[in-house]
């Protein structure tokens, strides 16, 4: 049975410290201060809960959206919290449940987590005293407080980074992102950087992490994620596609077209695809041209379509020998007139960088560089 951290055993003095530094402290200050409090803020819960707390659990996949985010104070200490998890330091908490209440205007977030989770992770500190996170949060000044006040962190950089990143090594394109929340995609992002230095294996938590808590956005999981993947290369060793191009044709549609045609019996499906392709990604760049949102934020650096694509035809012409030969993904960062490209091949194991270029607008060139 699995062991949870109830609402009713909680310590203020605990939690006066707890959140305030990088990683949790997981004992109480004492064990006669660990009684007197504990003594005198469960009658007073209890008090309270029965009339205005309303116990949540964590199904719902938007049940926490108005706190979910990374959240910083002066100190520049940092923490986040998604639908599953509190982060904090190296440590991740798995959420169980979490009680709600209105307080002077405020909304209080009281949050059990799995102790059997943690102990399994991390083993058991001594001494172990483990108590739920207690936040207050204002809505007004959208701020958290436990004895700090931390605010959410809104990294535009790190944004654009991170949904340019997805978009071209997992499958999703940034119409879909446009329906992630930028707070919610920061903090999954804590989350994967936490777990992992990896770019590809954080890339592909945060992309599982939004496959769960944005069901709308219907991607692609289990299996057919792992078939598509497969599907994804053979198309690019039969086309002029990369990884990154198809995802702009959505996707799922791919798979399903896919799927269908085989059904179908038909001779060579992928040749059949072709024509689809083509015809969902020239609808996504009309939507694209259209839309009042930019897909992405990168004003003066955005490399147009047509740009993108004659710079890899260039590449395919001038070094056929040195890229790979299926699966390519291509990352471009332009500086004014010059952009820099490298090349990966994205395996199912990790992204394996195989030659970086440097191209001038201005000149129509493409140089290796070492």
């Amino acid at each position: 049975m699995k062991k949870t951290i109830v609402s009713l055993l909680f310590i203020p003095i605990f939690l006066a410290t707890a959140c305030s530094s990088n990683e949790t402290n997981l004992s109480a200050t004492s064990t006669q201060t660990t009684e007197q409090s504990t003594n005198t803020t469960t009658t007073q819960y209890s008090s309270q809960t029965e009339s205005s707390s309303e116990q949540e659990n964590l199904i719902n996949p938007h049940a926490l959206d108005e706190i979910i985010g990374v959240w910083s104070n002066e100190q520049n200490q940092s923490f986040a919290i998604t639908n599953q998890a509190y982060i904090s330091g190296d440590k991740i908490y798995h959420l169980t449940n979490f009680d709600k209440q209105e307080i002077d205007g405020q909304t209080q977030y009281v949050f059990s987590w799995d102790t059997d989770a943690f102990i399994e992770e991390y083993g058991e500190p001594e001494p172990f005293n483990p108590q739920p996170f207690i936040y207050k949060y204002n809505a007004q000044e959208d701020t958290l407080q436990n004895s700090v006040t931390f605010k959410r962190s809104h990294d535009s950089e790190q944004i654009t980074y991170v949904k340019d990143q997805l978009a071209g090594h997992e499958p999703i394109n940034l119409e879909q992102l446009l329906e992630v929340d930028d707070y919610h995609l920061m903090a999954y992002w804590f989350k994967a950087t936490t777990l992992t230095d990896d770019l590809a294996e954080q890339l592909k938590m945060l992309y599982h992490d939004l496959a769960t808590n944005y069901p709308e956005l219907d991607l692609l999981v289990n299996q057919d994620y792992e078939k598509y993947l497969v599907l994804a290369k053979e198309i690019e060793a039969q086309s002029d596609y990369t990884f990154s191009d198809l995802n702009t044709a959505l996707p799922k549609d791919i798979y399903t077209w896919y799927v269908d045609l085989t059904k179908e019996k038909t001779d060579n499906p992928i040749s059949k695809l072709l024509p689809k392709i083509e015809q969902a990604r020239n609808a996504y760049f009309e939507r694209k041209a259209q839309s009042e949102r930019p897909y992405l934020e990168t004003d003066k650096t955005e490399i147009s379509e047509q740009l993108n694509k004659h710079i890899r035809e260039k590449i395919k012409q001038e070094y056929p020998n040195d890229i790979p030969k299926d699966h390519i993904v291509y990352e471009m960062a332009r500086d004014g007139k010059t952009i820099t490209i490298d090349i990966f091949e994205n395996t199912e194991q990790k992204m394996q960088h195989q030659l970086r270029l440097i191209y001038s607008e201005e000149n129509d060139t493409l140089a290796r560089k070492e």
